[in-house]
């Protein structure tokens, strides 16, 4: 006895790209393995009841929020070093990529679980005798997609009397979450 069933084809086509773009899901699709699962994702994104997780009831793509809480800055003379507190405000999983701040790129590769938070040194070298520049960006991305997120950070300086620029505070531009 053949087995006769059609095995469901993926259209990775021109139209069909853009139309999954436009509506906020991943452009391409994976195919379909014997199995079940993508073989292109090696990940299920569908729920028991067939619903996408990363997706709104509405059918819009949900951007998880992950976002600086706390900063530290400590220096003593010419050398400071800044940690800062990561919290996973979203029910995903998350993987922490990097965190571009002061000039520098710093590869964070932590994960972490919904509402859980862990610290990171994230800049240490010369203390600043000018004010440098104000822009954070954090970059992750929810375990078990390929959807990157950055979240920007506005960097809050504080002035000391001996001309050193402390950070004060890394503010979350939660708003302006973007998928990268």
């Amino acid at each position: 006895m053949q087995d006769n069933q059609k095995k469901p084809s993926v259209n990775n086509g021109t139209f069909a790209v853009l139309k999954r773009i436009l509506s906020g899901r991943p452009a391409f699709e994976g195919a379909q393995t014997e199995r079940g699962g993508e073989a292109a994702a090696g990940h299920d994104t569908n729920t028991p009841d067939g619903t996408n997780p990363y997706l709104q009831s509405s059918g819009r793509k949900i951007y998880p929020v992950v976002k600086v809480t706390d900063a530290h800055f400590h220096h003593n003379g010419d050398h400071s070093e800044l940690r800062v507190h990561i919290h996973n405000a979203s029910h995903f999983d998350i993987q922490l990529d990097k965190i571009r701040l002061l000039g520098r790129t710093v590869e964070l590769d932590r994960n972490l679980s919904p509402h859980g938070a862990a610290e990171f040194l994230v800049y240490q070298g010369h203390s600043f005798h000018t004010r440098p520049d104000a822009r954070a960006e954090l970059v992750y991305q929810i375990i078990g997609s390929n959807d990157y997120f950055m979240n920007p950070h506005e960097i809050i300086y504080k002035q000391e009397s001996d001309g050193i620029f402390q950070v004060n505070e890394l503010r979350s531009r939660d708003n302006l979450v973007t998928d990268v």
